[in-house]
């Protein structure tokens, strides 16, 4: 089976949709996004991921693999993440 997750963007309210460069994507589904600081913060079962330039590259900021981790807030500037433990 092949898992691809996809990351879109829309610069007029939604009604066109660019497909974003998203290098973590193999084998995996994105979880949540966030916006921080101009930072884009994706979630994927591969850890946590950070992009500074608008998504044209990403790094893995946080590779745990122990947890799913979802449901991405930012408050006051601190994000924050809910995790889901599974036995892989």
């Amino acid at each position: 089976m092949y898992i691809a997750a996809d990351l879109y963007s829309s610069a007029d309210g939604g009604k066109n949709w660019s497909a974003a460069n998203y290098g973590p994507r193999t084998g995996s589904y994105v979880y949540e996004v966030a916006l921080i600081d101009g930072s884009l913060i994706v979630t994927n079962n591969h850890g946590i991921h950070c992009s500074t330039n608008g998504g044209l590259t990403w790094r893995n900021i946080y590779p745990r693999e122990a947890y799913v981790l979802f449901d991405l807030m930012v408050k006051e500037g601190v994000l924050y993440c809910g995790t889901r433990a599974v036995n892989w």
